[in-house]
């Protein structure tokens, strides 16, 4: 079995990702995300920040058929506060959760209406057991593996 370090493998699956895109979604992530060209590489390194290492192994193990042990620690993300997956890279700035698609206020405390949500954290976590999001319009927009992907906090409730 091959070994690679986290970072290493964190380049290479972004590599593929960047040689996978057309002029257009470049030409898209430069408007929509207001990043250079030079900078889409970095950018696209980010999204594999926190995640599980078991499911990088999978990912490389998928797209290579070949298996490969990864040695690193993921950088340690903070739980969102409403399904308590590692989601969240700065706490209260307002970064929407892939796994549920709350966003977060910095607010924790389950009684209080979040205005940014449109309903209080309570009422998201109730939806969030049922329905897999905050609300059903936002299903189509959550990760599908989130749950597969990142850690969860089992210690919260």
């Amino acid at each position: 079995m091959i070994s690679l370090d986290l970072n290493t493998v964190i380049e290479i699956l972004s590599l593929q990702d960047y040689s996978k895109m057309t002029f257009e979604e470049k030409e898209e992530l430069i408007e929509l995300e207001g990043i250079e060209e030079e900078e889409i590489f970095e950018y696209l390194k980010e999204k594999y920040i926190g995640l599980k290492v078991s499911y990088i192994e999978e990912k490389i193990k998928t797209q290579y058929q070949l298996s490969i042990n990864v040695n690193g620690i993921p950088k340690e993300l903070f739980p969102c506060p409403c399904c308590n997956y590692k989601t969240i890279k700065d706490k209260g700035n307002y970064e929407i959760c892939k796994v549920c698609f709350w966003e977060d206020d910095g607010n924790d405390d389950k009684s209080k209406y979040s205005q940014v949500n449109h309903m209080t954290l309570g009422e998201a976590k109730d939806n969030f057991k049922i329905k897999g999001a905050i609300l059903d319009k936002f299903l189509k927009f959550v990760d599908g593996d989130g749950k597969l992907k990142y850690y969860k906090d089992e210690s919260l409730i």
